[in-house]
């Protein structure tokens, strides 16, 4: 929020300290930001983890349908695909 010259104090030290608040409420909206930003990161990190888990699931599964043609091993891997 920038502050308009009417909204300054007369004064150098109340300038000084207006400036100064206005300086730690911009370092903590940024700390905030960059909270927020870490935990989606983190969130994206986590999706793809799990995605790569899923992956790997249902190719085992195909492997393993193409040895034995198996119904439960085909429904397993449809139910995994929707997982996904």
């Amino acid at each position: 929020m920038i502050s308009k010259p009417v909204d300054l104090p007369a004064d150098v030290v109340g300038a000084y300290l207006a400036l100064l608040g206005e300086h730690e409420a911009l370092q903590a909206k940024h700390v905030i930001a960059v909270a927020e930003a870490a935990n989606a990161q983190a969130m994206l990190t986590d999706n793809e983890a799990l995605i790569v888990a899923l992956e790997l699931k249902i190719e085992k599964l195909r492997r393993e349908l193409r040895g034995q043609r198996s119904e439960r091993t085909a429904r397993l891997i449809d139910q995994m695909e929707l997982q996904l």
